[in-house]
C-alpha cells in the first residue's frame, strides 16, 4: 500500500476527532499546514501564473507576499487532495446549514 501524503492523513485525523465530520473549510485549514513549503511554492506560484494569463497579463505578475504564494498553493493542494479523496469514495461533500461539510464513508481510513 502506497503512503499517503501527511495532509491527507491530516484530514482523517481531524474528521475522527470531530465523529467523522467537519465544514470543509476548517478541514482545508487544519490538512494545509501539513503541506511543505516548497510544493505549495510551486502550486502557489502556478496558479499566480494562470490567473494573470487569464486576466490577459501574462507578463505582468504583480509582487507578492512569498507567504500568500505558499498559503495559495498549500490550500490549493489540500482542496485537490479531498477531491480525489471523494472520487475515491472514501469521503462525501454535504451541504449543513448553508455551508459544505465533509464526512467519511469508508471506515478504513
Amino acid at each position: 500500500m502506497v503512503a499517503r501524503p501527511a495532509w491527507v492523513d491530516a484530514v482523517y485525523e481531524f474528521l475522527a476527532a470531530r465523529n467523522g465530520a467537519a465544514p470543509l473549510r476548517q478541514v482545508a485549514e487544519v490538512a494545509a499546514a501539513r503541506v511543505p513549503p516548497g510544493p505549495a511554492w510551486r502550486e502557489g506560484n502556478a496558479k499566480r501564473k494562470t490567473d494573470s494569463r487569464y486576466r490577459g497579463g501574462a507578463d505582468e505578475l504583480p509582487d507578492l507576499n512569498e507567504l500568500s504564494i505558499i498559503r495559495t498553493g498549500q490550500k490549493r493542494i489540500v482542496l485537490k487532495s479531498i477531491y480525489y479523496e471523494r472520487k475515491a469514495g472514501r469521503l462525501e461533500r454535504y451541504e449543513r446549514d448553508g455551508r459544505p461539510w465533509l464526512r467519511v464513508l469508508d471506515s478504513e481510513c
